[in-house]
């Protein structure tokens, strides 16, 4: 939800530390790079083919994807499949939550963030 990946809980664990504490290795990973590089889990993509993504949760409109889509997020690609639905943001950007999560973004715990 565009928090600050370094910033510390009320016990002083980063969210690196509750990402290895559960047992996500990758994420742990990722969450440290965002932390201490400044890097962004929605930057966008330098290939023209692949689509950015975006976690302006508020500004959802619901879409049906034409065609294969492929959107940047977290390093990797979402897959949305043709006649898929999906959500963008008031520029066009694809809504991803945790996990790639797109029909609806979900938040960590799986409930929908829209």
């Amino acid at each position: 939800m565009g928090a600050n990946a370094g910033k510390l809980s009320r016990d002083g664990k980063s969210p690196a530390d509750i990402a290895r504490a559960k047992g996500h290795g990758a994420l742990e990973s990722l969450l440290m790079r965002a932390a201490y590089e400044d890097e962004s889990l929605w930057e966008p993509s330098a290939d023209p083919d692949v689509l950015p993504s975006s976690d302006q949760w508020r500004e959802a409109k619901e879409h049906w994807a034409t065609e294969i889509m492929i959107v940047a997020y977290a390093g990797g690609l979402v897959r949305i499949a043709r006649d898929a639905r999906y959500f963008s943001d008031s520029l066009g950007r694809v809504l991803v939550g945790w996990h790639g999560t797109y029909d609806p973004p979900c938040g960590m715990d799986g409930e929908s963030m829209i």
